[in-house]
């Protein structure tokens, strides 16, 4: 298979599994009685965190000959990458409360990617190779425990993501899922989560304001 065909082939196939584990969580918050109404409609956050896994597969070996099916000679003694080094996942979300217990969140993914370029000749340094892969995932989020100042939920989102780096480039589905996550505060609040997904793999931090 294509290495650039198996992240979209990757991501609806897990899609389709995340949200039919996740089913039966809508159907009980349809069911769950409003106490009060919504204190807050709107939010906005920002974090960063967790490892691009998917980032990291797909652009590693960009800069690797054997990367591309059309090697020549030129390229064969090219400038070649040293490590390939990444920010991590940047993100920032705008979300919508409609109830309680359920919101959409519409968010921004960033992750910077950077190497040092060698000359093949002399294995001197000859300059800096610098990327970077952009999302938009939106995320339907299910709130499972509600309170004045902490909140527990759970997520899950698909999307796309862009990405070119060392003259490479790609264009994918990503999708990501958010088993547990929990924010401490009322209008300002902090947050943590895990995740799993091609935008992030891990934990990810960050602050956000309601209202």
């Amino acid at each position: 298979m294509d290495k650039k065909t198996v992240p979209g082939t990757f991501a609806v196939s897990a899609v389709v599994f995340i949200l039919m584990f996740l089913a039966p969580a809508a159907v009980y918050g349809q069911d769950m009685e409003e106490a009060s109404p919504l204190p807050f409609r709107y939010e906005v956050r920002a974090g960063w965190g967790g490892f691009p896994l998917w980032d990291a597969f797909v652009f590693n070996d960009a800069s690797d000959p054997a990367f591309s099916s059309l090697t020549t000679l030129s390229s064969l003694y090219a400038d070649y990458n040293g490590d390939v080094y990444m920010t991590g996942t940047i993100s920032t979300e705008f979300v919508f409360h409609f109830k309680k217990w359920f919101s959409l969140a519409l968010g921004m993914g960033y992750n910077g990617i950077f190497s040092t370029t060698y000359s093949s000749d002399t294995g001197a340094r000859t300059g800096m190779d610098c990327g970077a892969v952009v999302s938009f995932l939106p995320q339907v989020r299910f709130s499972y425990l509600n309170r004045d100042y902490v909140r527990l939920y759970s997520s899950i989102g698909a999307g796309m993501s862009l990405g070119a780096f060392a003259g490479s480039a790609a264009c994918m589905l990503s999708f990501q899922m958010v088993p547990i996550g929990v924010t401490v505060g009322k209008k300002v609040f902090g947050f943590f989560e895990t995740g799993i997904g091609t935008q992030y793999v891990g934990c990810m931090a960050g602050i956000g304001f309601r209202f």
